[in-house]
This record gives structure tokens, sequence and C-alpha cells, in this order.
């Protein structure tokens, strides 16, 4: 990851990366960033960053991301279709401010990987007809670094308006800055 450098002075690392195998000092960069409180936000195969099969010399990978950093652990996805909705308890959460209530269809596959960690507040759920599972949340890395997570984030979701007022609202959520409708 050419210039990754400036992780050491970044106010929000935001990451959407599938199964990579980074220099182990690269990743060590990540892991400091994390360690140091500083906010992250993940999108869609985030859930599974650093997960890889073969690692080439040299390379560094880290299996238990989506359990220690996002409180998830992916187990694959299913077909695609996945109706969203708001979760009622947390829908006066800073992060749904100015996003439409109303049930939509995302054209992602849904992700099985359940949100593990107590911790996290769940602000969307995802539902087909087998399954449902959480698809946006918050939570707290080592209790100090705001984490927002959405497993959706395919082309289709991206022009969906309630996505991306989801995505610039997790953002500022996860720099603590106000959130305005």
């Amino acid at each position: 990851m050419p210039g990754i450098e400036v992780l050491k002075d970044a106010d929000l690392l935001v990451m959407d990366i599938r199964r990579k195998s980074l220099p182990k000092e690269q990743l060590d960069l990540i892991r400091e960033y994390l360690n140091a409180g500083k906010p992250f936000v993940g999108f869609r195969q985030a859930s599974h960053a650093f997960e890889v099969g073969d690692v080439p010399e040299g390379g560094a990978v880290w299996p238990t991301f989506d359990i220690e950093v996002l409180g998830c652990d992916y187990r694959g996805h299913g077909r695609k279709g996945t109706k969203v909705t708001i979760d009622s308890k947390n829908a006066e959460h800073p992060i749904l401010r100015g996003v439409t209530t109303e049930p939509w269809v995302s054209e992602s596959p849904i992700y099985a990987e359940g949100t593990e960690e107590k911790d996290a507040v769940v602000l969307w759920w995802g539902h087909q007809k087998d399954r449902t599972e959480a698809v946006a949340w918050t939570r707290l890395y080592k209790a100090k670094g705001r984490i927002f997570y959405t497993s959706l984030g395919v082309p289709e979701n991206i022009e969906q308006p309630q996505f991306r007022r989801l995505a610039i609202n997790g953002m500022l959520w996860a720099l603590n800055e106000p959130i305005t409708k």
C-alpha cells in the first residue's frame, strides 16, 4: 500500500479491501493506528480485509481483524437482494440523522457474520428469506477507538441516498464531529 505512512498523522482510516497480505511493517502501522484509539470506518469487504490463504514471504495477515476490530465474525455470504431496515431501538442514533426510516432493498448479498461483541450498536438489519443479520453498526475498539462498519457497499448501494447519508454520518460519528440533518 504505497503511501500508508500517512496513517501516522491521519484523522480517519476508511477501508474497503479484501483478503490482502501486507508487508509486516504496513500491517503494524494499521495496528498502531487502531491501538492509539483512532477512528475507523469499514465498508463491506473490510470484514475479511487481511484473511488470505497463502502469505508471500515478508507478508503478514490479521485473520481475527473482523472479530477484534469490527466485532463480527465473517463466515461468507448469501444471495443478492437484502431488505434493509433500521433497528428501532437505535433509531435516534446520530448516524441515522437524515437517513430514511423506510425499508429498502440492497443488491448486496447478505454477509453471514453477526455482531459478536456485546458493545455493538446495530443501526441497520438485513433480511433475507432464511436469515437476518446486522448490516451496519458501531462499537468501540479497546474501549476508546470509534468504529463504524457496514457490510453493504456494492456500487448499487452507493447510488442510494440513504446509504450515502449513512456513510457520511458514520465517518462524522467516528471522528466525533457533529452530525446535522
